[in-house]
């Protein structure tokens, strides 16, 4: 009798133990939040490395103050390390850059929302667009007419 009744005072006793093991199992672990990078503004208008061209793109949108060109010769053909320069609408240059090798070219610093004149400039490629800060846009480079008058 003696073993019943200690089994029976022990179970009373840590009855917290035996029957702790209902819904419970402490502190529920926090789901992951997914961070987003954070990219700093530039303080001044100036191109943007193909890298971050990349990351920009993967991203939810573009920034206010960035503006995405993808420049194309053709539909096969992009651009490559064509300058590309953003312009006032009165027509004083704001920044000056270079497609890489995928077409791209891009521009931070902007002003959110400004309209800017793109021009392409290259030997044997031209062209001229408008475009606002906060946008992707594509744009086609022209073939300069070579032709020599006598």
């Amino acid at each position: 009798m003696n073993k019943v009744l200690m089994i029976s005072t022990l179970l009373t006793c840590f009855s917290n133990v035996a029957l702790g093991h209902g819904d419970s199992h402490g502190e529920q672990p926090k789901k992951a939040q997914k961070v987003e990078q954070v990219r700093a503004t530039a303080a001044r208008p100036a191109a943007i490395a193909s890298l971050m061209i990349q990351t920009i793109l993967d991203g939810a949108s573009v920034p206010p103050d960035v503006l995405l060109l993808r420049c194309s010769i053709n539909e096969s053909a992009q651009c490559r390390g064509m300058s590309i320069t953003l312009s006032n609408l009165d027509g004083s240059l704001v920044v000056k850059g270079h497609s890489g090798l995928d077409g791209w070219a891009g521009f931070e610093g902007l002003t959110a929302g400004t309209e800017y004149r793109v021009k392409i400039e290259n030997a044997k490629y031209t062209g001229q667009y408008s475009a606002r800060a906060g946008e992707v846009q594509r744009i086609l480079a022209s073939r300069i007419n070579e032709e020599k008058t006598n």
